[in-house]
């Protein structure tokens, strides 16, 4: 008995984008060793090469690994700036954190709220942020 592939994976295979999320997908399992290499600079070279389509995922994955500077540097503004970049992109958990994150409580629950939704919110809540208060 063979098994065929969900149907929104068959479509995604042939796209730019269906690569990028197998991409991103290899990227982490390289990062931890799970069901591949325990090889994590050819996943954060992964990342980057996907962060730089677009990929909202891969952004958001960099900028963790790039706040913690594990098998990067480390670098806050870096990791904002990247966080900022998956939250336009469309990362669910990116939005999330900047709005953790941000120092202007109300414009964070403007935000949650789609009260505000401004094409430069994701910027002014990375803005917002003070690290010295973290």
């Amino acid at each position: 008995m063979t098994v065929s592939a969900p149907e929104s994976s068959v479509r995604a295979s042939g796209s730019p984008y269906g690569a990028a999320c197998r991409s991103t997908a290899e990227a982490k399992r390289l990062l931890v060793g799970r069901d591949a290499p325990f090889a994590p600079h050819e996943g954060v070279s992964l990342l980057e090469e996907a962060a730089t389509r677009g990929d909202a995922e891969a952004l958001c994955a960099l900028a963790t690994l790039r706040a913690g500077g594990a098998w990067t540097h480390h670098s806050w503004p870096q990791a904002l700036e990247l966080l900022q970049r998956a939250s336009e992109c469309g990362s669910p958990d990116a939005r999330t954190q900047l709005c953790l994150l941000a120092g202007d409580r109300l414009l964070a629950a403007a935000v949650r709220n789609g009260e505000d939704r401004a094409p430069d919110r994701w910027e002014r809540l990375k803005h917002s942020i003070n690290l010295q208060a973290w």
